[in-house]
C-alpha cells in the first residue's frame, strides 16, 4: 500500500547493467536491492548517495563494495556468500561422488568481478586434489550456452558453473550433455543441476 516497486531486469546482459542502475538511481529511488555480484558493480558505479542493498554479494570487501562486514561504510550493505570455498568444496564433493573423475569442466562469468576468486579457488583446489580442468569464461548470459558446448565438448566428466550465470540453462545443458553439474547455492539444484 505505501511501497512502489521499480523492478528492472536486465535478462542476464552485463551490457545493459550500468544503464538500468543508473536509471534507478536518477528517478531518484529510496534504495537499489542489487541481486548478484554484476549488478552489486553495477549499482556502486551509479550511485554514491542512494543506499544499496546487496542481495547476495560474493566477496565484498575485496570487491570494495564494503570496507567490513561489521561495518560496511558507504552507502553499501546486505548479504554475502562465501561462494568461492563452496566451490573448492564442491571438487571435494565430486571426488567423492565420482571417483573416476579427473576432467572437470568450470565456466565463470567474465561479467562477474568475481569470477578471478572464484576461478582462483577451484584452481588451488584442483591442484590439491588431483583434477584437470578446463576453464571457460562467457561474458554474461547470452554467450553462455555455446561456452558450456565448448567445455562439455572437450572430454569433461563434470561440470561447475559461476552462480551469476543462467541456473535453469546450465541445469538444461547439463542433462543435455549427460553430465553431472555441481552447484554453490539451492536455486540452482531447485533449477535442476
Amino acid at each position: 500500500r505505501n511501497i512502489v516497486l521499480e523492478p528492472r531486469n536486465a535478462k542476464g546482459s552485463a551490457a545493459q547493467l550500468g544503464s538500468l542502475t543508473r536509471e534507478l538511481a536518477a528517478l531518484p529511488v529510496d534504495v537499489i536491492v542489487a541481486f548478484q555480484t554484476p549488478v552489486v558493480a553495477a549499482a556502486k558505479a551509479a550511485t554514491t548517495q542512494t543506499p544499496i542493498v546487496m542481495c547476495p554479494a560474493q566477496n565484498p570487501i575485496a570487491l570494495g563494495f564494503v570496507q567490513s562486514i561489521a561495518r560496511p561504510g558507504g552507502n553499501i550493505t546486505g548479504m554475502t556468500t562465501a561462494t568461492d570455498e563452496i566451490a573448492a568444496k564442491n571438487l571435494e564433493l565430486i571426488r567423492e561422488v565420482f571417483p573416476a573423475v579427473r576432467r572437470v569442466g568450470v565456466i565463470g562469468n567474465a561479467a562477474d568481478p568475481f569470477h578471478k576468486p572464484f576461478l582462483a579457488s577451484i584452481e588451488a583446489a584442483a591442484r590439491t586434489l588431483n583434477f584437470e580442468l578446463k576453464i571457460a569464461l562467457s561474458q554474461g548470459a547470452d554467450p553462455f550456452p555455446a561456452r558450456f558446448v565448448e567445455v562439455a565438448g572437450s572430454g569433461v566428466q563434470a561440470m561447475m558453473v559461476q552462480p551469476s550465470l543462467p541456473r535453469e540453462r546450465g541445469a538444461e545443458l547439463a542433462l543435455r550433455y549427460r553430465l553431472p553439474l555441481f552447484v554453490a547455492n539451492t536455486e540452482a539444484a531447485q533449477a535442476g543441476a
